[in-house]
Formats: structure tokens, C-alpha cells, sequence
């Protein structure tokens, strides 16, 4: 099997996230933050060092200030309606073209409640243009801009640090949505600027599925609680605590997925984030070029870790579906994201798209296209 969809999940783990998640199972783990005993206690230490892993890969230099949801779009949600959802007055709120709707459907929500004014700029490729078309967009006035770092459509990845700085001289919160871009660029708060930060761990970090996070600025507004019930201290009050990130979890923290999750990180910090990176981008780099050739259709840019395409007039989901019979795996339709298809002018018949990873190879691009061209060519 070729397999061409690590933008939804990656695959094959590394080893040693399978190492840590059978370690969870056979050693005794009770649950975190439930109990003082010998278990508790070390389910407990292997989520903190998860969070610790998270906190130190993105420069926030605070772990308690990593809040653990069930994936990257409970982490958004938490972030948009956890901030927006209480304001008073009608909040002013920019996006792109290209968002997920893990982005998009919480904020028609609050439109449709009343509570938003909603507003969508286009990005583009030339980081000038897209700096002017941000700035048409805020020029009057924002409150909250939600940014996807790497489109999970095209690839594209936007210009973030000179964006923040825009939307925060704006008076603007900024929220970034690193789904794509964890685990291949060097990202942090430092470098994005950002006030909040979503990830998934079972995408660029190598980690398994049922965790995201949502990290929060150092000196970002905590947001509302979205979820109220246990969380292992202060159990005789009605509220939950103020601190975080006890405030943002009721319930268990998925302790098994924690710990997959630290393993997985290690194995990136081992290959180095901007080596994996530039990896990536040169097998879609080859794919891309190879497509072009056979004189496809390409919507992604040069250095994407993605690339986005259709073969002639076909429907997305017919080839998709071809190039599975040989065994080779890649994401047929319209990805969540109406509105990027919609600019993409391929809302009619979605596109297929190839997504590579740490363990893919040159040649596995070669089959892939070798089977395109069989298919379509000959």
C-alpha cells in the first residue's frame, strides 16, 4: 500500500509512539489527577510530560497552559465560542477563503446567534498581496481573527507573524490553526504571534487519535468553559477552578493518547521539524511536477507538504477510487472546506488530494504517477 493521506492522520507511527501507548496499557496507569495513589500518580506524570513536550515545542514555556480536548476541532471550538460565545456586543471577526469548517461552523454560529460580524479575506501565494488583502479586510476594525497556518486544501501556508502583528495593531485576538503545519514548520508563539494555538496529535506529530490541544498566550484571555463536570480537585464548588488547564478539562484526559503523543514529538524533535519539513514539501514537490507533466490539474504551490489536483473532467471521488484499486490511498471530495473549493473553482467535483509524511518515499511518488499515467495516459 501506498499511502498518500497523512494530512488526515498520518501512517505508520514510529515505533516508539506504539512502544508508549502498550506501555499505558500493561503498566499500572490509574487516572490522572483522580486519586493519590502510586497509578494515579504516574498516569498523572505522563500527561504532564506530554504537556511539557507541547509547551516547550511551540515556545509557550508553560504547560499549564495546554489544554487537552478530544481532537483539534473541540480545541478550536473551545478557543472561538470559549471567547466570543460571552461577549457582550457584537464581536467583529476575520477569517480566510481557506478555513476548515472546524473554523467555519462555529463562527456561522455565532453569526446566526448575533454575536459575530463575519468577515473573509482571500490569501494568496505572493505574501505581499495577502498582507493587503488582510489589511483591506481589518481596515475597519476586528476583534478576533482565526488564521489556518497551511491550508488544509492547497498547502498554502500565510505569512503568519506579519498577519498577527496587523490584526493585534487592529486591537484584534488572533487564533491560529496549526492542524497542518505541526510537526513541519517551526512554529511558535514567537515566531505566528499568536494568542492561541490548536493542534491535533495524530497529524504532524505522529501521536494517535481521540487528543488535541488548545494552547493559550501567556498573557491571552482564558476562555469560557464549553464543558462542565470533574476535574479532580475542588469537587464541593459549583464552578469549575479558575486555573488552568483543570478550568478547560472536565473529565478524564485521555492518558493513553498523552502518552502516544510525548512519543511522538520526541521522534520529531529526533528528525528536526524543518528537516521532516522540507522532506515533505520535496516528495509533493516531485509529485507535483510529475502531474503537471501529464498535464493535470494543480492547485497547490511549489513547497506545499500537500498537493491538490484532478485528472482532466473526472469527479475527485471516480479517480480516487481507480488509484485505490492499486492500492494507493489518497482523499478524494472537499476536505471540509467549501469555501477554499469554492475560490479553487472546484466546487462541483471536489479534488483529490496527496498528502505525504516522514516515511514516505521518492519512490512510492514514481508508482503513483506511473499509475496515473497508466490509467489516464495510455
Amino acid at each position: 500500500m501506498i499511502y498518500f493521506d497523512n494530512a488526515a492522520t498520518t501512517y505508520p507511527k514510529p515505533m516508539g509512539v506504539s512502544a508508549a501507548v502498550v506501555n499505558t496499557l500493561i503498566t499500572p496507569f490509574g487516572n490522572a489527577g483522580r486519586g493519590a495513589h502510586a497509578a494515579a500518580l504516574q498516569a498523572a506524570d505522563a500527561v504532564f510530560e506530554a504537556r511539557k513536550a507541547l509547551s516547550d515545542l511551540f515556545g509557550l514555556s508553560d504547560e499549564r497552559r495546554v489544554v487537552f480536548a478530544k481532537n483539534a476541532t473541540e480545541a478550536l471550538n473551545l478557543a472561538i465560542l470559549g471567547v466570543l460565545g460571552n461577549r457582550r456586543g457584537k464581536a467583529r471577526v476575520v477569517t480566510s477563503v481557506l478555513e476548515h469548517n472546524s473554523v467555519l461552523r462555529p463562527l456561522y454560529h455565532l453569526e446566526r446567534c448575533g454575536k459575530i460580524k463575519l468577515s473573509f479575506f482571500v490569501p494568496s501565494e505572493e505574501p505581499e498581496v495577502c498582507e493587503k488583502n488582510f489589511r483591506a479586510c481589518v481596515s475597519s476594525g476586528v476583534d478576533f481573527v482565526v488564521l489556518t497556518a497551511c491550508a488544509n486544501t492547497t498547502g498554502l501556508s500565510l505569512p503568519l507573524g506579519i498577519l498577527s502583528d496587523i490584526a493585534h495593531a487592529a486591537g484584534a485576538l488572533v487564533l491560529v490553526d496549526a492542524a497542518q503545519a505541526a510537526g513541519h514548520q517551526k512554529l511558535t508563539f514567537s515566531s505566528c504571534r499568536a494568542d492561541y494555538v490548536c493542534v491535533p496529535a495524530h497529524k504532524g506529530l505522529y501521536g494517535i487519535t481521540g487528543l488535541g490541544a488548545l494552547l493559550v498566550g501567556k498573557r491571552s484571555p482564558v476562555p469560557s468553559p464549553l464543558l462542565f463536570g470533574g476535574a479532580g480537585f475542588d469537587s464541593q464548588s459549583r464552578e469549575m477552578p479558575n486555573e488552568l488547564p483543570e478550568r478547560l478539562e472536565a473529565g478524564t484526559v485521555p492518558i493513553h493518547a498523552s502518552s502516544a503523543l510525548c512519543a511522538g514529538i520526541g521522534f520529531v524533535e529526533s528528525r528536526g521539524v524543518e528537516q521532516i519539513g522540507e522532506r515533505v514539501a520535496a516528495l509533493s514537490d516531485a509529485f507535483r511536477a510529475g502531474l503537471l507533466d501529464m498535464g493535470f490539474s494543480v492547485y497547490s504551490p511549489r513547497g506545499a507538504v500537500m498537493t491538490l489536483f484532478n485528472v482532466d473532467d473526472l469527479q475527485s471521488a471516480d479517480v480516487a477510487e481507480r488509484l485505490d484499486e492499486k492500492g494507493i490511498c489518497v482523499r478524494a471530495g472537499y476536505h471540509c472546506a467549501p469555501l477554499a473549493h469554492a475560490f479553487l473553482g472546484t466546487h462541483k467535483r471536489g479534488a483529490l488530494r496527496a498528502s505525504f509524511g516522514a516515511f514516505n518515499t521518492f519512490e512510492e511518488v514514481e508508482s503513483a504517477l506511473s499509475a496515473l499515467h497508466h490509467l489516464y495516459r495510455t
